[in-house]
């Protein structure tokens, strides 16, 4: 990730004093990440005495997202995007903003060109979306934890009564609660214009089971700080579900089970370890090996699917390690960064001068803005937690059954090491319960993959293998 030495400085002026002429309109421009260009393009159109927008990431297949604030002073402009809780700064120009894009402590150069005419805002064609009609009800609800310190919004549905049938009493149902991979999630997990828990969520209600699935904290009509927890409290939210769903009567509470994806497949064994109320725990991707040495392997493996240097790849893990590894056994931030900034020193004095110079830390300056950077990042609450997470100390405490996937083309999360710290686990837990499989062909979001790259989630149509989504509802049900 590129790094910079220096930042903008941008000095608003009292007033609106840039013509909407001159904003209005189409913007386009390519933000550079790790040697990715990733098209921006900003819609500006002028409401009242200021401006409103949207903004679109096509590669991501990300359309029509807000434009929180658009401040304007002189020469200047910032553009606040509370959704990626990021921002883009810049100096206008004839038709041209030349700043920089600032999210989750990395900033990007960028230029944005303003563009004539129309800029397709086409969504993406995601035929597995749900679309009426349903044959199972669906209840927009919202429920609290124990305390009430959180209210969460959440969508259940429940399979319809059979009509014709005569009831001698209520039905109920074996039932499912999604939990969302990492960052901050709406219900239906959305990526790249893919709503894959709301697929899953269909696919399961259809054929008679009950689904919960849940907006993260601070997100939709979920309340909470997401920025100040960790997987721990994402952990106790899960309990909350649990305990809501024990509240209904259409709920098999025999049958009560857990789905996570990804950091969710951390939290599911995290739960059921505690837990004795869980018929199930269904991981998709979710870790089987200590994170440092996932993150590792995913560093790597992103890497060469960029066709990248082996030397880069090598330099880039090692990088990695570094910094986890001395976060991870110092409390003190004042000291981690000093430890972090003579290992990166000492690392540099060993390494070609070529290798420096391609990863952009060939001075001094430049690597004390990189362990900045990445300090700043991986000093937050949750990745903090994350970075010390070993799966197992909670999968050998797992007694329900378990069907733990991979895609066997993950690079996120490895199935080959991955799965086998699964099985190592749960085979010194003396679960007698489990499934184990890699499936062929799927990337981390279970997609059956051409290019099996990060990018490549977006640009496919398919949300979820349907062979994998009916191999887990016939598990469910078995």
């Amino acid at each position: 990730m590129k790094k910079l030495t220096g930042f903008i400085v941008i000095i608003l002026l009292a007033g609106i004093s840039a013509s909407a002429q001159s904003i209005n309109g189409n913007w386009e421009g390519d933000l550079d990440v790790n040697g990715t260009a990733i098209p921006i393009v900003f819609h500006i159109q002028t409401e009242g005495n200021g401006f409103t927008g949207t903004f679109d990431s096509p590669k991501q297949m990300a359309y029509g997202l807000a434009i929180s604030n658009i401040r304007t002073g002189g020469d200047s402009i910032i553009l606040e995007m509370d959704v990626l809780k990021g921002r883009y700064a810049a100096k206008l120009g004839d038709k041209t903003m030349n700043g920089y894009w600032y999210q989750g402590g990395a900033v990007f150069p960028l230029m944005m060109e303003q563009v004539n005419g129309t800029v397709s805002t086409s969504a993406p064609v995601r035929p597995q979306t749900p679309k009426e009609p349903f044959n199972y009800t669906s209840e927009e609800l919202t429920y609290y934890n124990t305390d009430k310190s959180i209210r969460f919004g959440a969508t259940f549905t429940v399979p319809k009564k059979i009509a014709g049938v005569e009831y001698f009493r209520e039905p109920i149902y074996p039932t499912a609660i999604l939990i969302t991979g990492s960052g901050q999630q709406d219900r239906d997990e959305t990526i790249m214009g893919h709503k894959p828990f709301a697929v899953i969520a269909d696919q399961l209600s259809r054929q008679g089971i009950a689904v919960l699935r849940i907006d993260d904290r601070g997100t939709g009509n979920t309340t909470g700080n997401f920025d100040t927890s960790n997987t721990r409290d994402f952990a106790l939210d899960v309990e909350a579900a649990i305990d809501f769903l024990k509240t209904r009567k259409d709920v098999d509470l025999d049958r009560i089970g857990l789905i996570g994806h990804s950091e969710g497949g951390m939290i599911a064994p995290m739960v059921a370890a505690k837990r004795k109320d869980l018929n199930f725990i269904v991981l998709l991707a979710g870790p089987g090996v200590p994170i440092i040495d996932l993150m590792s392997e995913q560093i790597e493996a992103v890497a060469r699917s960029k066709n990248s240097a082996p030397e880069l790849v090598k330099a880039g893990s090692e990088l990695f390690r570094l910094a986890a590894t001395t976060i991870n056994s110092n409390k003190d931030t004042a000291l981690v960064r000093q430890k972090i900034m003579q290992q990166v020193e000492d690392w540099a004095s060993k390494t070609g001068k070529s290798i420096l110079e391609k990863m952009e830390l060939s001075t001094a300056a430049a690597r004390k803005a990189y362990v900045n950077a990445q300090v700043d990042a991986l000093l937050s609450s949750w990745y903090r937690y994350f970075l010390a997470f070993d799966p197992s100390v909670w999968l050998k405490q797992v007694r329900c059954r378990v069907l733990a996937l991979n895609g066997e083309k993950d690079i996120q999360v490895m199935a080959a090491s991955n799965l086998a710290g699964i099985r190592e686990s749960l085979q010194s837990a003396h679960n007698a319960d489990y499934t184990i499989t890699s499936r062929p062909g799927l990337n981390h979001l279970f997609q059956n993959c051409k290019k099996c790259t990060v990018e490549e989630y977006g640009e496919l149509e398919e949300t979820f293998d349907p062979a994998t989504l009916q191999l887990i509802i016939d598990w469910i049900k078995k």
